[in-house]
């Protein structure tokens, strides 16, 4: 089933451009063949997974887990399935795309069909002189220059960034550490944000909300770039949990760097169980990151009364999105 809007009907045009490609490419094709490649273009209004969107639609397989262009899919069989987005003007749209070929296929076309996945590319109309990035968002700490590769120096925030800046659409095109500031790699990041916070809400729903009365540096709270993340709510959850593509703090304030009794990269105090400056330890406050920082958020909320149990999930969004906010936030109530 095709959706036609103007938006689908660019990604299928291109799609198209590069089979014909291929075709071209393949001498060894019979004219006669039968065989075929097939591309489907599935609303995905929800922002599921995959998989998560997969299992929705009752299929049943052993579906494997792979990147298409950056973005998440996976492959069952004869199909893959990738969860990719459109940006449209302010807005931000996700889609599953799946990318088949006919039963008993010719050789040549399993080798077509390999080079298209290869190659395909979302997001064509972000891959411009305006919508070019650097790899500048680093996940590299460091305490001083020498910390850091030759090619790079520490900054004030305690990451090492390169001297000599590195152009780049996609964070595979810069080095281990380094994301790409693109408006594409920024869609692809905040994409699997959009799905991950959807997934960790359907664990939500089949588990009681974990209440993290100890095993966090905050009680009933935990930060995907903490250790709770994945030794207490990771374990109630009974479930491996998503991290943020970048699962980043930033320290904001300076003296945090020059006061012993705080870590370095969180700026958590240990003895006094509390952020120079950062994350709130008020039981009845969510959870607000600083500046800079990358990272899902998750805070339960006590029953009080008649007024049930309650939690706010939350990730941070990188683009500016007119349909989204600067935060993409679920909160339940029993």
């Amino acid at each position: 089933m095709f959706i036609f809007k103007k938006n689908y009907i660019y990604k299928l045009l291109t799609l198209f451009i590069i089979f014909l490609f291929f075709l071209i490419l393949s001498n060894n094709i019979n004219a006669a063949s039968s065989d075929a490649v097939a591309v489907r273009v599935m609303s995905n209004n929800k922002h599921y997974s995959p998989l998560k969107w997969y299992k929705n639609k009752k299929f049943v397989g052993a579906p494997q887990s792979l990147t298409v262009d950056g973005y998440q899919a996976i492959r069952d069989g004869r199909t893959v399935y990738v969860n990719a987005s459109n940006i449209l003007g302010n807005s931000i749209y996700t889609n599953i795309y799946l990318l088949s070929y006919s039963q008993k296929p010719d050789k040549n076309t399993i080798d077509i069909y390999g080079r298209i996945l290869a190659n395909w590319q979302f997001n064509v109309n972000l891959m411009d002189a305006a919508n070019i990035g650097k790899c500048i968002i680093s996940t590299k700490h460091c305490n001083e220059d020498k910390d850091c590769s030759k090619e790079q120096t520490c900054s004030e925030e305690k990451f090492c960034q390169y001297i000599k800046e590195i152009s780049c659409y996609n964070d595979n095109e810069c080095a281990t550490g380094f994301f790409c500031s693109s408006a594409k790699a920024k869609a692809t990041r905040d994409t699997k944000r959009l799905s991950d916070i959807e997934d960790i809400n359907s664990m939500m729903k089949v588990v009681k909300y974990p209440d993290l009365r100890a095993g966090s540096y905050l009680q009933g709270k935990s930060v995907s770039a903490w250790p709770s993340w994945n030794d207490a709510l990771s374990k109630q959850l009974k479930n491996n949990l998503p991290k943020d593509p970048i699962n980043k703090l930033v320290n904001n304030n300076i003296s945090c760097d020059q006061t012993p009794k705080y870590d370095k990269i969180t700026c958590w105090d240990n003895y006094q169980k509390l952020f120079i400056n950062g994350p709130s330890n008020t039981l009845t406050t969510p959870i607000q990151l600083n500046t800079g920082s990358l990272a899902y958020t998750y805070y339960y909320i006590p029953a009080v009364g008649n007024t049930p149990a309650n939690y706010n999930l939350c990730a941070k969004i990188e683009g500016s999105y007119g349909n989204l906010g600067n935060n993409i936030c679920v909160d339940r109530t029993n």
